[in-house]
């Protein structure tokens, strides 16, 4: 033992010493603790208004398209009605419109080369519109002419109650991937696209992967979970935009 442990005066100073250093350990570990937890509430708020505002543009953009597929549907009745398609395709930025028919006819904005025994009728658009009142946004499917992933908003055009036509118009999910790359609330994170029915059906649509320091993001259908649960799971709550 030290000598200056030996006296009761000397031990009195050594506890003191050591309780103020302890005091002063669990002060610094505190305000690191605050300080951190200060900075996730910073981040957060941070992370949830750009996510705000990233859904409130997807969502006006996707207003902005139906608008113009539902302009479409006097179109129907018109001899050549291509001209009304290639128009509304160049004005709302679609790959494609087109005009689907119960008796399988096909009418595009642009000549496609379609499978043999392609029937509109078949297909998720026609199928989800001609169930619908409104206009409808499709979950992302592959297209029967390029084979890329494809989103569609679809009106059905009833007469009597009766569907006469399906009017739609495809955009690719790459387009949409770029918008999706912007998104970075933070150097190190990045956005993507769920399915709304993600507690059910468990699908990302768009999700980065790198190559080399390069940040790609790919359209993918049935992403593993997960990658769902660290994207749905953190601290950071994610922008909606009801489409």
């Amino acid at each position: 033992m030290l000598p200056a442990l030996q006296t009761l005066r000397g031990r009195l100073i050594a506890t003191t010493g050591l309780l103020v250093l302890l005091s002063l350990l669990l002060l610094a570990g505190y305000n690191a603790w605050a300080g951190r937890g200060a900075t996730l509430a910073t981040l957060s708020d941070d992370a949830r208004a750009i996510s705000r505002a990233h859904a409130d543009g997807v969502a006006e953009w996707l207003h902005t398209r139906r608008a113009i597929v539902e302009a479409l549907v006097p179109a129907v009745r018109e001899a050549d009605p291509v001209p009304r398609l290639l128009q509304a395709a160049d004005a709302g930025g679609f790959d494609t419109t087109y005009f689907g028919f119960p008796d399988k006819r096909f009418v595009p904005s642009k000549v496609q080369e379609m499978p043999a025994g392609y029937d509109p009728t078949g297909r998720p658009w026609y199928k989800q519109a001609e169930a619908s009142q409104k206009t409808e946004l499709t979950e992302p499917y592959v297209d029967a002419s390029t084979n890329k992933l494809v989103i569609t908003l679809a009106r059905a055009i009833r007469d009597g109650g009766k569907t006469v036509a399906v009017v739609a118009g495809d955009v690719f999910m790459d387009g949409v991937a770029r918008n999706v790359a912007s998104i970075r609330p933070t150097p190190s994170s990045f956005g993507f696209i769920v399915s709304r029915e993600i507690a059910n059906v468990g699908a990302v649509y768009l999700q980065p992967y790198w190559v080399g320091n390069v940040n790609i993001f790919e359209p993918i259908i049935d992403a593993d979970d997960n990658a769902i649960l660290l994207g749905l799971g953190g601290r950071f709550q994610i922008g909606r935009a009801h489409v």
